[in-house]
């Protein structure tokens, strides 16, 4: 019992010692510069040839990859608040996972030299507050921010050309894009009438801005608090996946523009009860609109049958009617495709 007592008083002794040295550590931080995030608040030159960071406890973090930004590490240290890693020659790229996980750092500076932000770049870097994305970069990785879940907005440079898919997956509190690619009301990221990105934090409504032509791929999957989306008639293409999983959506409309319904574009968008396909679409994809288990009536405005591909209404609710001109009911259930449904084919009194 005494060698228990005092092997405790020596541990408490230790512990007192640390704290009062500064030694750093997650219950010891180091005090940094800036804000209460830790966000470096006075200017600092980045050089070409240099990123710079700040982390929550005030120590390097440790880079998962060390070659591929465009020059060899020369170092990386934390000094006066903040990081700094040194290469020989300007970065120009962050490769593929370069940041993965670095779960402590704060904000991000990256150089002007820097041209493309590789896939999962920064995954799940859930600290992340703030990043100075320069003008030059002209590409953005798939799930290059995937889980960055404390990024409340970013600044996209309208030099980007090319955003891969769930760039901005799983960022939680982000509702803000801005910069030359954003929407006017900072939700979307739209390069040449593309829409490539959306936030959906905080909405269950939208109506997608005026002057899109083409909805991309997997913008809108997965937003499962949006029951209501309207689609603009400047429209023209919904890419595949574009609304996939959308779990709470019970009404869209689909304008005259549309031609063209890409593969699984609607698939398990589990509480639409109905759509309206307007004579101007003459292309629907495989699953279109599979497994939307509440999906009743299907209302098919064109005269002649849209090229379809299998699977456009597999699994919906059972009984589901499809409407169609009446002067086209025999073409529709002898059509590829068309045909999987013939039973279920009926003539509308309404077109």
């Amino acid at each position: 019992m005494k060698n228990l007592l005092l092997l405790l008083a020596l541990m408490c002794i230790i512990t007192t010692s640390c704290e009062e040295s500064g030694i750093e550590g997650p219950n010891n931080p180091i005090e940094q510069p800036g804000d209460e995030n830790g966000n470096i608040d006075t200017p600092i030159e980045c050089g070409d040839n240099e990123i710079l960071y700040t982390t929550k406890y005030g120590y390097p973090i440790e880079l998962n990859i060390t070659d591929g930004f465009g020059g060899n590490l020369m170092s990386n240290t934390y000094e006066n608040g903040y990081g700094r890693i040194t290469f020989d020659d300007d970065v120009i790229y962050i490769p593929k996972r370069a940041f993965l996980d670095c779960t402590a750092i704060t904000t991000i500076i990256l150089p002007n030299s820097l041209s493309a932000i590789g896939e999962s770049a920064f995954y799940d870097c859930d600290s992340l507050t703030s990043i100075t994305i320069p003008d030059g970069v002209t590409s953005i990785g798939y799930k290059a921010f995937d889980g960055c879940d404390s990024l409340t907005s970013i600044t996209i440079p309208d030099s980007v050309t090319k955003i891969g898919y769930d760039a901005f997956n799983n960022c939680d509190s982000l509702t803000s894009f801005y910069g030359g690619l954003a929407s006017e009301d900072n939700r979307c990221l739209i390069i040449d009438g593309e829409l490539l990105v959306f936030t959906d934090v905080g909405l269950t409504e939208y109506s997608i801005p005026d002057g899109v032509t083409t909805i991309g791929e997997w913008v809108f999957a997965g937003c499962d608090s949006l029951t209501s989306i309207t689609i603009p008639d400047s429209v023209i293409t919904i890419v595949g996946y574009a609304f996939s999983g959308c779990d709470s959506l019970t009404s869209i409309t689909i304008p005259d523009s549309v031609t063209s319904i890409g593969n699984a574009a609607f698939q398990h968008c589990i509480s639409l009860a109905s759509v309206t396909i307007p004579n101007s679409v003459t292309t629907i994809g495989y699953d279109a609109f599979r497994s939307c288990t509440s999906l009743k009536a299907v209302y098919c405005k064109a005269t002649t049958p849209p090229t379809g591909r299998s699977g456009m209404f597999y699994g919906n609710a059972s009984g589901r009617l499809i409407y169609v001109p009446a002067e086209s009911v025999d073409i529709y259930k002898t059509t590829s495709y068309w045909d999987d449904y013939e039973d279920y084919i009926i003539a509308s009194s309404d077109f």
